[in-house]
Formats: C-alpha cells, sequence, structure tokens
C-alpha cells in the first residue's frame, strides 16, 4: 500500500472521529455497507456451494427439476407488489418518506391480508378489524421510523 493511503486510513481508523459523510449524504451510508456485506455473503455462500458440488460430483447449476415460483404462486400478488415497489420509488421524492411510506404500506397490507369478505368472487362486506389493524401499522410504522431514526438519531430519510 502506497504511504498516502496508508495515512489516509490511519486518520480515518484512529483519529477518534471515524466516518462523518456529509449530512446531505447520511441516508446512503447505511445502504451501502448493507450491500457490500450482501455482496461479501453472496460470494461466501457461492464458494460453499462451489466446494460442495465439487466433494460430492455434482454440477454446480442445476436446471433439471427446479422451479423458480413455488406451488400456489399468486402472479397477482407478485406483480403487483413488484409494481407497488416501484411506484415507492416515484412517491418517495413527492411525498417524502412518512407520507409515501404510509401510503405503500397500506396498499400492501390490503394486497397480502384483503379486509374484505369475499363469497362466490364478490366483495360481500368490510372486516373492519382487519382494515382498521391494516390502517394502524401503516400509520404507526413509518411514524416510529422517522422519530427514531430522524429525529432522536439525526439521520436523513429519504
Amino acid at each position: 500500500m502506497s504511504p498516502e493511503l496508508m495515512e489516509q486510513l490511519e486518520k480515518l481508523f484512529f483519529s477518534g472521529k471515524g466516518i462523518q459523510p456529509k449530512y446531505s449524504n447520511m441516508h446512503l451510508l447505511m445502504p451501502t455497507v448493507t450491500i457490500a456485506v450482501l455482496v461479501l455473503l453472496a460470494i461466501i455462500i457461492l464458494v460453499q456451494r462451489a466446494i460442495r458440488c465439487k466433494k460430492t460430483g455434482t454440477p454446480f447449476i442445476h436446471i433439471k427439476g427446479y422451479h423458480f415460483f413455488e406451488k400456489g404462486f399468486n402472479p397477482f400478488v407478485f406483480f403487483v407488489t413488484i409494481g407497488l415497489m416501484v411506484g415507492y420509488f416515484y412517491l418517495l421524492p413527492v411525498l417524502h418518506f412518512v407520507a409515501a411510506s404510509i401510503i405503500i404500506l397500506f396498499l400492501l397490507n390490503i394486497l397480502y391480508t384483503p379486509p374484505f369478505v369475499v363469497e362466490d368472487k364478490k366483495i360481500k362486506g368490510v372486516n373492519w378489524k382487519s382494515l382498521l389493524v391494516s390502517v394502524a401499522i401503516s400509520v404507526v410504522a413509518p411514524v416510529f421510523i422517522y422519530l427514531v431514526f430522524g429525529v432522536a438519531f439525526g439521520l436523513t430519510l429519504p
């Protein structure tokens, strides 16, 4: 390693100040760390798989009999979830974290635990308790996250 790099690393880790990102970029720190950890873990998993396949004599990629989706897969729920995730990324800059999260979380709750009473493929009524639980979760979770991370810890949220 070059002396300049060693000096920069010394300042970073031994100055007592640690990593100090700009406030405007602070929300990018944890996703970057998370991605780095996930890439490292993926490499470890792939190496372990390669070693296991070499020991047992099986192919690394085993396509025969493989199904990407499990039995009972609901394509409607899958594609609506993808659509809601994409919509969330578009809503964040417009509505900011709390409002966008409340809307998307509520829609996901309704998608995965529908509060509707269905008979003969027709909606006959609404399970109000389930609907109120969805509303409560959708409001409390983003507000709690905002208060803990945005206010208490002073981190910027998207």
